[in-house]
């Protein structure tokens, strides 16, 4: 039976997913010590999975699945060499030799360091959620050790298979080959645990055949993929749930969204937008005030309070007035947050009125006494930004800025900036991009 029998979720669309998971399937099984492991672990893994989104969907997808998913993809260049790697011993009948040990055993430490402690994350994130003591992926992913989390982890699932091949020992005895803590012969490999002291002692002992060792490695990949495989299996079972619910869908966007993807959405409501825009029975008046309430609805779902649109057709620009902000025009960081506030809301027109025009607006309603401020920005600037292809300092480098409608000179510290990212764990990319066509 196919991957389908793991869905549960979306029991309506097994068709059009059915090319998917039998791709998942047959990836999954190439790298599985068997398949029976492989079904027995994605099982289990699932049902956590399962439960954990049960018991808090939003906090689920969009602080531990979606984070989590970005956490590994630092990690698919490793991934890639430690599992060609195996392959290539897995491959070689020769009798395993010393040099052959050495590569198990340095593959093992690898695996652990690399890819075992990230992939223990989703894991101890699932169980840290359900027991409310959660608090975010990134604490959760960097202020323990792997072998915390593996301890943890055990702790709460009796019984599992998930983590058979670790050993901690293997893994500090590795990290000092050169204190006695790993001696080989011809038939293994035995690991020692060191007190270090002015007296040292050896406080405990794995001895392992090369064949142990070797299956130890295949069990530590049957949980990589399994959790690969698993995370693939929800992602597609959920997909209707995340695009349903526009805020775990932004979540999603925010996170893994590439300028293809986005590309192919913009494409799809395209086509939706011109049967509207070409449609002859329908006067222009309709049409505008058709995709002016598709514009309230926007605003409305970014929490953006618009006023009132309007159009100058001869121009071609879209005029959008909003209300007035009391904004500190001494203080830098407040208009520049507030310009973004109303480019903001020239990102929501340029998709639905792009057909007819090429120029965004949006302004403050002018009051007594009080500075406003206005932004006018080109629709293939805010289209670039729609599509990834900019961010949103470049839409500041690109936009015009006024104060009561003069030209307001607006300078910014990419440079302050890129630093400032160098040192977060999880800024997003936001300094201007070079080099875009």
């Amino acid at each position: 039976m196919s991957y389908k029998k793991y869905l549960r979720l979306n029991h309506s669309s097994f068709k059009h997913l059915t090319e998917s998971l039998d791709i998942i399937e047959k990836e999954s099984n190439e790298n599985f010590s068997s398949k029976h492991t492989g079904e027995l672990l994605i099982i289990e893994i699932l049902n956590l999975f399962h439960s954990t989104f049960e018991a808090n969907k939003h906090s689920f997808l969009t602080e531990i699945f979606f984070k989590n998913q970005k956490a590994l993809r630092l990690t698919y260049d490793h991934q890639e060499y430690i599992f060609n790697q195996i392959d290539e011993i897995i491959r070689d009948r020769a009798p395993v030799n010393r040099t052959r040990q050495i590569q198990i055993v340095n593959l093992y430490r690898n695996i652990v360091s690399d890819l075992y402690d990230p992939y223990l994350s989703i894991i101890v994130a699932c169980l840290k959620l359900k027991e409310a003591t959660f608090n975010n992926f990134v604490e959760t992913n960097l202020s323990t050790t792997e072998f915390q989390k593996f301890e943890y982890a055990k702790s709460r699932l009796q019984g599992t298979k998930m983590f058979a091949g670790y050993h901690s020992l293997i893994r500090n005895a590795v990290s000092h080959t050169g204190t006695h803590s790993i001696s080989y012969d011809t038939q293994g490999v035995t690991f020692k645990k060191i007190k270090r002291s002015s007296n040292p002692e050896v406080t405990a002992v794995l001895q392992l055949t090369n064949e142990e060792l070797l299956s130890n490695l295949r069990s530590m990949i049957d949980f990589i993929t399994a959790v690969n495989a698993s995370i693939n299996i929800f992602g597609l079972d959920a997909k209707e749930f995340i695009l349903e619910n526009r805020e775990i869908g932004e979540s999603f966007i925010s996170e893994f969204a590439t300028t293809e993807l986005c590309q192919a959405w913009r494409e799809d409501a395209n086509k939706q937008y011109l049967k509207i825009w070409s449609n002859a029975s329908l006067s222009e008046s309709a049409k505008h005030d058709y995709f002016a309430e598709q514009f309230t609805k926007g605003c409305v779902d970014r929490e953006l309070k618009a006023k009132k649109l309007s159009f100058r057709k001869k121009d071609k620009i879209v005029l959008i007035e909003v209300p007035s902000k009391r904004v500190d025009m001494n203080n830098k960081g407040e208009v520049i947050y507030r310009i973004i506030e109303l480019i903001k809301y020239c990102l929501v027109a340029e998709p639905l009125f792009h057909f007819q025009y090429e120029s965004y607006v949006s302004f403050e309603t002018e009051e007594m006494m009080a500075d406003t401020l206005q932004v006018q920005i080109e629709g293939k600037y805010l289209k670039d930004h729609a599509l990834l292809k900019s961010n949103m300092y470049n839409l500041l480098d690109e936009g015009q800025f006024f104060k009561n409608k003069i030209l307001l000179n607006l300078s910014i510290d990419f440079k302050g900036l890129q630093e400032i990212e160098s040192r977060s764990l999880t800024s997003k990319k936001l300094t201007k991009q070079k080099g875009r066509n």
